[in-house]
């Protein structure tokens, strides 16, 4: 992905998390507490499901909407239901991961679900190299489909050593 296209991606993020911050009511009074629970319910199921990284790649990809985009740290962006899907097939060909999704911060909107938190877990290599543990920090956007289920629609995320 371009420099440019990049920063304008992390401009959007800034303004959204500048817009959530500013918003703490963020519902209107048409939600009710049944509403906001049964959709973070549904957020923190789809997560767990990212947790099963040895699920068929089409299953996790079906966690996506079809536009979603997904900003790695140096890596090109990956946009749409088949380029997510592909990039789940590339991971299943990779290292074994056991990693657990977690949420630090939880807004929610009418139409928008706004999610930061991490991942913290183990890969272990199929060259028979020791496992090495990883964790991220993450902001993940969720909108609902047409059906009315909550699913992925954007994800930006950076890696770092895990804490020893």
């Amino acid at each position: 992905m371009q420099t440019s296209q990049r920063s304008h991606w992390l401009l959007k993020l800034v303004v959204l998390t500048a817009m959530v911050s500013a918003h703490p009511t963020a519902l209107s009074a048409k939600s009710s507490e049944y509403e906001v629970h049964s959709a973070r319910k549904q957020v923190e199921a789809v997560l767990s499901k990212l947790d099963q990284t040895r699920l068929p790649a089409d299953e996790l990809a079906d966690l996506y909407l079809d536009d979603a985009v997904i900003l790695q740290p140096g890596e090109p962006e990956v946009q749409g239901r088949d380029a997510i899907m592909e990039l789940m097939e590339a991971q299943a060909a990779g290292p074994e991961l056991a990693m657990r999704h977690r949420i630090d911060d939880y807004t929610q909107f009418d139409d928008l679900i706004v999610v930061q938190g991490g991942v913290t877990g183990e890969a272990r290599p199929s060259d028979g190299s020791g496992p090495f543990a990883f964790a991220t920090k993450n902001v993940i956007l969720f909108r609902q489909d047409e059906l009315g289920a909550w699913r992925i629609w954007k994800v930006i995320f950076n890696s770092a050593p895990a804490d020893d």
